[in-house]
């Protein structure tokens, strides 16, 4: 998938988080015009707690892509509690490190775990 397309896929799947569940199926199929491989993939993403680890996944492929905006967006979806604490130390993060938003995470998941 290229870079373009997965970013129209979590497009429409933030569109779809904004809408009511009852009406999220209905924007899918309009949105999706027909492309029922985008429709499979915004489909597949997490939308639930029990799927939280992929969303730091997806997160980490926007800091590949360049896109810190959007991979913070997901990194706030992303469970960071134990064992995925040690998810902050991932190599792949060094790009954001530095930034403010990834300190005050840190830091928030140290509080919420009882760590400061």
């Amino acid at each position: 998938m290229t870079p373009e397309r997965w970013l129209r896929v979590t497009e429409l799947f933030d569109a779809a988080l904004e809408r009511a569940p009852e009406e999220r199926a209905a924007f899918l199929a309009d949105a999706c015009n027909g492309d029922d491989e985008i429709l499979r993939e915004v489909e597949s993403l997490p939308d639930g707690p029990r799927k939280r680890d992929a969303a730091f996944s997806i997160g980490r492929a926007y800091v590949a892509l360049g896109d810190l905006d959007s991979a913070f967006v997901w990194f706030d979806r992303a469970d960071w509690r134990w064992p995925h604490r040690g998810n902050r130390y991932d190599p792949t993060l060094d790009p954001v490190r530095a930034d403010p938003r990834f300190v005050r995470l840190s830091e928030r998941v140290d509080r919420e775990m009882g760590l400061r």
